[in-house]
């Protein structure tokens, strides 16, 4: 009676199978870790919180933690296509859109709509950081799914279309004005000074410009505001000559009167190296803040952020 032998099973495949396994199960940490690393770089890039100089040491403090990964996530987009420069840029932040491109960060690289950092930087009228961005390579000729380029975008005419608040109803009325200089930033939009040009002397006006893109909220918060600011009446209380929309760049501009000078913030700042201000500069001040105050709570409504710098 003959014996019965066990086939002998071939394992030769094992191994490489095994080994694959083995290097997807490290290739799905690497990605977990490189977008842990991504999420961290954004929170640090968008905090708009920060100051210019501590954003970008944040960034920096994480790239020496992470250098290799970080160079791999710098060019890593967002859903609509915006990457850590494209942040960088709009919030005018030089030293940190320098550190990023000196980096890795593609300056040519595009968002869903077709542009580039230098698109960006032009629409918000910084020349310094556009400056920036052609010293680094930045393409100018670039055209955008709308078949625009950068140098177009600066100091162009802008129109839009005019709300009227009083009748509730869609304005079939546009309004023509330039954005020039930027006056300042803030948590809901930017300021830029411009021109008025439905007025025959051209005047000079403030451009808050809200880009509202996607977000319901975001355009409803602009819209309320311009409607509260448009009832003020009164000296102690910025003017608004009209607030619009441009519809296919999902834009809401807020046209107001056009204040010189620096913030109460930047004045103080500037003051405490000189010395104090006499007495009757601070009552001054002081009872133009608190009147316009007191109109704006007499008609039911509260400023919300009152601070030197606003």
């Amino acid at each position: 009676m003959s014996k019965r032998t066990r086939p002998k099973l071939d394992l030769s495949y094992v191994y490489p199978l095994g080994h694959l396994c083995t290097l997807f199960i490290q290739y799905c940490c690497l990605r977990a870790k490189c977008y842990h690393l991504w999420q961290n770089l954004w929170a640090a890039v968008t905090d708009s919180d920060e100051k210019y100089n501590n954003r970008c040491e944040k960034v920096k403090r994480i790239f020496q933690q992470n250098p290799i990964a970080a160079r791999i996530v710098i060019n890593w987009p967002e859903e609509n296509g915006f990457t850590l420069l494209f942040m960088a840029v709009e919030y005018n932040d030089k030293a940190l859109t320098e550190f990023l491109i000196d980096n890795g960060a593609n300056v040519n690289q595009r968002n869903i709509e077709g542009s580039t950092p230098l698109f960006l930087g032009s629409w918000n009228n910084n020349e310094t950081i556009c400056e920036l961005l052609s010293s680094k390579g930045a393409e100018k000729n670039i055209k955008n799914n709308r078949g625009l380029e950068a140098e177009s975008v600066n100091n162009a005419v802008i129109e839009a279309e005019i709300i009227d608040y009083e009748s509730k109803r869609p304005s079939l009325k546009t309004v023509k004005f330039t954005m020039h200089k930027q006056l300042g930033k803030g948590s809901s939009g930017m300021v830029f000074m411009g021109k008025y040009l439905n007025t025959n002397n051209n005047m000079d006006i403030a451009v808050k410009k809200i880009d509202f893109g996607e977000s319901k909220d975001k355009k409803e918060y602009a819209d309320q505001e311009a409607q509260i600011m448009s009832k003020m009446d009164c000296k102690h209380i910025v003017k608004i000559y009209n607030a619009c929309l441009n519809w296919e760049k999902k834009v809401f501009f807020i046209l107001m009167e056009y204040m010189p000078g620096n913030s109460l913030y930047e004045q103080l700042k500037d003051k405490k190296r000189d010395g104090v201000w006499p007495e009757k500069k601070i009552i001054k001040i002081a009872l133009g803040i608190i009147n316009g105050l007191v109109y704006m709570h007499t008609n039911g409504y509260v400023h919300r952020d009152v601070k030197s710098l606003n």
